[in-house]
């Protein structure tokens, strides 16, 4: 057992939270005009209310007497951990539960004596008890309908537990938090069996959304994660846009407008750089509205949806939850296949999912159907990784390929070879960094703004190329042809996340 707990004394100046000077209000206060919403690390609702202080501090001499009298108050919370999981644990309730929940506290002490008079009303409430002999099970709910800050740390506690989010703790009118435990939302790859097994339906993606380059400082403290979800990615829903944008608006917090704004303007195929020049929104304020819907767990950052891209059944998939499944995606797509055809159908050899879809007409549905599969843990993208490996062997070859190149390049008749060889000397030293064997060949034409069908043949003359069917990009209708797979010659593979040996250059 441990207890992870913070304390919280009186100032020397009789005070309970330090007075900030005239000069450096009006600099919060300009701070706070130009950034884009609350931060993580503070007391938030869900949709956006903040619990940050809009008064100043009480002095301890203006509370009520016998309110003067407590100096300080301690916030503990007991827990048991796995032995392997001992620092974790305590690190995400202090963190994230016991350090808030004591901000909002001392907030009220200062500004009301909440504390004090709770923790009066409580001992009360027991001494009575113990006079008349009231049974424990009826004391503890009478202290529950009386205390709002036992029925806050009940919450807290009965929602923790279940790994769900604790709010709004009805402290009182002004300050009502909401906390939660960021829950672990996907895993790259699957455990060993010597490994606990993970939990049954959780994403497996070994897509990273958190990008920490060209990030300006003050976006970095207005983020939950000091990081920024990488501008190529896109965000889903985790439930429907009407309700998620219902409770949004009943919530009428300060971010209420711009979040809903966002959620009408995004879309699971439209990155984030895309929607920010649709929808004429700044890309720091869609990444920081972005964060706040995926920590508050209405949304998910992924890669944009694409019917060029492969998707499989997921390994990790419940399979327990199949027929509840059934039904609900009935409701929702009456007219189209039923979920066991479209999980059967990508349970088969890997194919573009534009494939799938019949017509141009079915095009939005499909990707409906697509959006529906990841939200709820079904399907998976399948990722091309490469590692380059140049022998010595290799780079000689390449040595005299480049020699007779230069030779070739003074003769007219080598003029088409020449401005192909031009253009893998171009792309080769742009795609190689990407092929280091941790990235996913499938970003390359997403996060340099190109074709997909330009980058895998321009990835298939280099020795990487794509073996699948091909379907045509942009927003027409998919061709329903097969395209010759990649060569198989020295230093290529065919296959996915192989290694790929070696490359001739040119």
């Amino acid at each position: 057992m441990i207890a992870a707990g913070i304390s919280d004394a009186l100032r020397e100046d009789g005070t309970w939270q330090k007075k900030k000077h005239k000069h450096k209000k009006k600099q919060d206060a300009l701070e706070a005009e130009q950034s884009e919403g609350p931060t993580n690390d503070d007391p938030i609702t869900t949709d956006g209310a903040s619990i940050d202080p809009v008064e100043p501090p009480v002095a301890q001499e203006e509370l009520p007497e016998k309110a003067a009298n407590m100096r300080m108050f301690n916030i503990v919370f007991v827990l048991n951990p796995p032995i392997l999981e001992y620092s974790l644990r305590v690190k995400e309730m202090y963190d994230n539960i016991t350090k808030k929940f004591a901000k909002a506290l001392k907030w009220e002490q200062a500004k009301s004596g909440y504390v004090w008079k709770e923790a009066k009303l409580i001992l009360k409430l027991k001494d009575k008890a113990r006079e008349n002999r009231i049974p424990m099970t009826s004391l503890y709910k009478e202290i529950l309908e009386q205390s709002s800050l036992a029925r806050a740390i009940a919450s807290i506690y009965v929602s923790i537990s279940a790994s769900k989010i604790a709010g709004p703790l009805m402290l009182t009118q002004d300050t009502q938090p909401t906390l939660q435990i960021p829950p672990v939302t996907s895993i790259s790859v699957l455990p060993a069996l010597t490994d606990p097994p993970c939990l049954p339906g959780l994403w497996l993606t070994t897509a990273n959304s958190i990008n920490d380059e060209h990030v300006s400082s003050s976006a970095q403290a207005h983020s939950s994660t000091s990081l920024y979800l990488a501008k190529h990615f896109a965000l889903l829903l985790l439930d429907n846009e009407s309700t998620i944008v219902k409770d949004i608006m009943a919530s009428a917090g300060p971010l209420a407008p711009e979040l809903v704004r966002y959620i009408r303007a995004s879309h699971p195929t439209k990155s984030f750089a895309k929607v920010s020049v649709r929808a004429s929104i700044s890309l720091n304020d869609i990444r920081l509205l972005a964060d706040h819907l995926v920590y508050w767990r209405r949304a998910r950052a992924i890669t944009p949806l694409h019917q060029r891209d492969t998707y499989i059944v997921s390994p990790n998939a419940d399979m327990r939850r199949l027929p509840a499944a059934c039904k609900a995606y009935e409701v929702t797509f009456p007219a189209l296949p039923s979920l066991p055809n479209m999980l059967a159908a990508l349970s088969g050899p890997p194919r573009p999912y534009g494939t799938l879809i019949p017509s141009k007409d079915h095009k939005e549905a499909y990707f409906q159907i697509l959006a529906w599969l990841l939200r709820g843990g079904w399907v998976t993208q399948l990722r091309t990784f490469a590692w380059i490996r140049v022998d010595k062997d290799v780079k000689l070859a390449v040595d005299r390929t480049m020699k007779e190149e230069r030779k070739r390049e003074r003769s007219e008749d080598q003029k088409n070879g020449s401005n192909e060889l031009a253009e893998l000397q171009h792309y080769f030293p742009i795609f190689a960094k990407e092929m280091d064997g941790s990235e996913a060949l499938e970003k390359i034409p997403i996060i340099h703004g190109m074709k997909r069908l330009k980058a895998w043949e321009i990835l298939n003359r280099i020795g990487v190329g794509d073996p699948r069917v091909s379907v045509d990009d942009g927003d027409t209708a998919p061709e329903m042809e097969e395209t010759a797979s990649r060569p198989n010659g020295t230093g290529t593979v065919n296959g996915r996340g192989e290694m790929l040996d070696n490359i001739i250059y040119g």
